[in-house]
């Protein structure tokens, strides 16, 4: 499978996930900003990632989770909101493609939370 940012992955049934194929990963770019707001103290959180500072596998993971969302093709804004909760902004450009979606806490894709996941944890460890 070819995703539309040029990496080719394969879904491996050991693993669990998908996985990018030897070599297919180009050397595009990938641009994330990531917000998350709101909670009962109302503090936003921040974090700009670019793939180029990272290491080449936590770059592959990065991008494994966002063809394993289908990012570019979820809805931009959330369906619904609630008061307390979290919200979360990510914005992704690369290439000729930048997609920002807004969703709620309660309504977090299943495809979308390891790399939300892995955001929150990267903005504890700045």
């Amino acid at each position: 499978m070819t995703m539309p940012f040029g990496m080719a992955i394969r879904w491996s049934t050991a693993m669990g996930m998908f996985y990018p194929q030897a070599g297919a990963i180009e050397n595009n770019v990938m641009h994330i900003l990531f917000e998350r707001s709101g909670g009962f103290a109302g503090m936003t959180v921040t974090l700009t990632v670019d793939t180029a500072t990272l290491s080449t596998d936590a770059a592959a993971q990065l991008r494994n989770w966002v063809a394993a969302a289908d990012f570019f093709r979820l809805p931009a804004l959330p369906t619904s909101t609630q008061a307390d909760r979290f919200q979360y902004r990510v914005t992704i450009e690369e290439d000729n493609q930048k997609h920002t979606v807004t969703v709620g806490e309660a309504g977090v894709p299943d495809t979308l939370r390891p790399l939300l996941e892995w955001l929150m944890e990267a903005t504890r460890r700045r």
